[in-house]
Order: C-alpha cells, then structure tokens, then sequence
C-alpha cells in the first residue's frame, strides 16, 4: 500500500511466514545451538490463540515459551517458542542439551527439564505477599500486617543484591553465604510458624513453604540472578503485540511471530536497530550458501563485529568513541 499497490492480507501474511522460514529460522536455530551452552537460563511463557489448530477450538489456548540467557554470559539471546499446550515436554525438548541453572517461577511443567537446577524468582514471591496485604477503605495499605511482614522479608534481600552489584560473582556469593543466609533462615522460620485464614496469605505461605528448596538455589552462584525481571521484560512486547493482532491463523503463522519475535527482541537486546538489521539480513542471507556452511551464519549475529554500521543504534555509536 505504501508504494500504491494493493496487496491481499493473505499475500503479505504468506510472504512474511516464507521470509521468516528461509532467512530468520537458520538465524535462530544458530543462536538456539549457542544459548544451550550457557550456564544460566532463564524462561517465561504466555497463552497465544492460534484460530486453526488441528483438532482444537479457535479459542483454546496455546503458547509462546521465551528463553534467554542472563546477563553473567555472552550476548544477549531471546528466543520464543510457539506450542499447542503448556507441556512441560516442550520445554525439556528445546533445552536439550542444557545443563545448568534454570530460572523461572514455580510452574511444575520445568521439572521436565533434564540436568537442571530450579532457582525460583524472589519478584514472583514478593506479589503474593503484597496481594495478602490488607487495604483500607481509602485503598491504602493496613500496616504491621502479616503480608506486610513477608514483602519485607523479599525487600531485604533485594536490598541485599543492590549492594553487591558490582562486585565480583564469587564475592557476591561470599556475601550472600554471609548476610542472605540469616535473612532466609529468619523468613522461613517466620513462614511456617504464621497460622491464618486469609485465602491470599495462605497462597503466599504455601508457595513459600512448598519451593524453600528452589528458592535457596541463588546461594551455589553468585551469578544466578534474585528474580526472573529478565524474562518478564523480554516477554512483554509479545503480550503487547497480541493485544494488537489478537491471534495467529494457522500454526506456521504462529511459528513465523516466534521467529520474528526471537530476531527482532535479540537484536533490540543488542543494542541493533531491528528494522535495518533485517533490511541487512533479507539483502544478504540469499546470497550466502549457509546450507552447507552454517558457521558463515556467524557473521549475521546480532553480536557481530561484522554488521554495517547502520544496523547500530545511535544510542551505541555515541557511547562506542571507536565507532565499531
């Protein structure tokens, strides 16, 4: 329409689902061969609506998975995954071959994931403790209330993690062994020993009780990150185009938004200019035989120190004196 030329959506649909699997899928399934070598990975997923699922109603629910590193380990790599369900045999296929870390919030769906350790996100924890705060009739929030107490005990120790943000991962786990310590033992202790009718604050206590082992794991790395903030902000931009276009039609149309997604969210977390960044790709990827030589693929990263200048965002030229 912009150069005057009527186009069908079907049409422009079609040819976006052709690009994203010629061009952008080598691109992911390479950054997906990295991802899986790092230590620390962190995950989320959200419902997605595909209307023509074999098999299902328009309006069941499926899913976008988002994985990504943290920020201890190499570039930045965001990838989405498009699924019919929630099973956690998806997650433990995509992870194959990882063995490390694994932050996410408590769905048991991970406990697929082989060669993993669960580390639970403490924001997570801390909204069922202020969901248990009590408010009055001014919407203000009741003090000195049991819910007030355990959000205190998770402020604490985000308090904590401020200070000992630019030390060294093997000084930050010294000073969690020394001060974090007693602060967990304080708020479980606390935990167990509140008795309570109040439905949310009996939600918080059990979510508490029943993961204290996950919720500890932060101890064994100073790397391994306090919460899962990573990959909320990550997949928010989903959650807010759904609202826009509403659903997927067809499965390889769902597929085709996980892979745009993925290049798109990594090369904005590498500080890219996303729309110059796939102008580069779609101009360059046809004429590259990666095929038979995926390593060439190396050089269309988002971290590549072989992307033009343009695909850099202003932001990164300014603060980059060398202009690489």
């Amino acid at each position: 329409m912009r150069m005057g030329i009527a186009l069908s959506r079907s049409n422009m649909s079609n040819w976006v689902i052709q690009c994203a699997y010629s061009w952008l899928k080598p691109l992911y399934e390479r950054m997906k061969k990295q991802l899986v070598t790092y230590e620390i990975i962190m995950s989320d997923e959200t419902t997605h609506q595909c209307n023509k699922e074999k098999g299902r109603k328009p309006s069941s629910k499926s899913y976008f998975w988002m994985h990504r590193n943290g920020e201890c380990e190499g570039a930045p790599i965001i990838l989405f995954q498009y699924t019919r369900t929630r099973a956690g045999e998806h997650a433990r296929k995509f992870l194959e071959g990882f063995s490390g870390y694994l932050i996410s919030d408590a769905y048991t769906g991970y406990e697929k994931v082989d060669n993993i350790t669960r580390c639970l996100c403490w924001t997570h924890l801390r909204r069922y403790y202020k969901e248990a705060i009590p408010l009055d009739s001014r919407k203000k929030e009741i003090p000195d209330s049991a819910g007030g107490k355990g959000r205190a005990y998770c402020n604490k120790l985000f308090s904590l993690e401020r200070k000992w943000k630019k030390l060294s991962h093997e000084e930050r786990k010294q000073k969690r062994i020394e001060q974090s310590i007693p602060v967990l033992n304080a708020f479980f202790w606390w935990a167990k020993s509140i008795k309570t009718n109040q439905e949310s604050l009996n939600k918080a206590l059990k979510y508490t009780l029943n993961h204290k082992e996950y919720f500890q794991n932060f101890l064994l790395d100073g790397r391994i990150p306090l919460s899962n903030n990573l990959s909320e902000i990550a997949i928010r931009p989903v959650a807010i185009a759904r609202k826009n276009y509403l659903f997927s039609d067809t499965p390889k149309g769902a597929e085709a938004n996980a892979l745009i997604f993925s290049i798109i969210e990594t090369a904005a977390a590498n500080n890219l200019d996303p729309y110059e960044y796939l102008v580069h790709i779609f101009k360059s990827l046809p004429n590259v035989n990666f095929n038979e030589t995926p390593e060439l693929l190396d050089d269309y990263m988002p971290w590549s120190d072989k992307l033009p200048e343009n695909c850099h965002t202003n932001k990164q030229k300014i603060n980059d004196p060398e202009g690489s």
